[in-house]
Formats: C-alpha cells, sequence, structure tokens
C-alpha cells in the first residue's frame, strides 16, 4: 500500500516536472518493495521452518509410541521368563524329591519303584 503511494507520488512528480522528487519517491517505492519481498521470504521461511518442526514433533510421538510399545513387549516376556524360571526351580525341587524317594533307604528296604512294580503285578493278578 505504501509502495504504490510512492509510485504514484513519482508519478505526480514526473508530471509536475519535479524529477528531484520523482526520483526520490522511485527509490522510496523501489526500497519499500524490496523490505516487503524481504518480508515475504522471511514469512515463508518461517512458515517452512514451523512445518519442519511440527512433522518432527509428529515424528518424535510415534518414535515415543513405539518405544512404549517395544517396552510392554520386553516387560511381558521379562514375566514370562521368570515365570519360566519359577516352575523349573519348581520341577528341580519336585525332581530332587522324588530322586530321595526312589533312593534305597537301607539294603532290606525296597526302592518305591519296586514297591510300585509288586503292587501293580497283585492288582494284576487280582483282575486275572
Amino acid at each position: 500500500m505504501v509502495s504504490h503511494q510512492a509510485v504514484l507520488m513519482a508519478d505526480n512528480a514526473v508530471k509536475s516536472g519535479d524529477s528531484a522528487k520523482a526520483d526520490q519517491y522511485t527509490r522510496a517505492a523501489e526500497t519499500i518493495a524490496t523490505q516487503l519481498v524481504s518480508a515475504e521470504k522471511g514469512v515463508e521461511d518461517q512458515k517452512n521452518t514451523v512445518l519442519g518442526a511440527t512433522e518432527a514433533a509428529e515424528q518424535a510421538k510415534a518414535a515415543v509410541q513405539q518405544n512404549g510399545q517395544l517396552l510392554q513387549q520386553k516387560l511381558g516376556e521379562r514375566q514370562k521368563l521368570l515365570g519360566q524360571l519359577e516352575q523349573a526351580k519348581m520341577q528341580e525341587q519336585m525332581n530332587k524329591a522324588m530322586a530321595s524317594l526312589s533312593e534305597t533307604v537301607g539294603e532290606d528296604v525296597p526302592t518305591l519303584n519296586e514297591v510300585r512294580d509288586k503292587i501293580e503285578a497283585r492288582y494284576a493278578k487280582a483282575q486275572a
């Protein structure tokens, strides 16, 4: 708007024959136009910066969400492994207890397996 007025004033000065004023107004119009172009470029640069920052923020949000999901997955795996470890410990204790029951207490005392075999044989005879 101001640039347009400076051009009109320069045109009026040329018509009135005042070339010094016409040059002054023309230079003013050119300066204003240069500043306007520079300001528009600055606005465009700022707009691009904001768009880039917005995109980077969205990517960061997506990365945080993905990392959260991976963390939950790893925590689930950890819980599963801890459960398996507890099961393994319990099975080891059970195996140890069964082994101690199966061992011979003395030479004249039969093992649990021998007692089981005798009972199964007696049961089979009774059914026959």
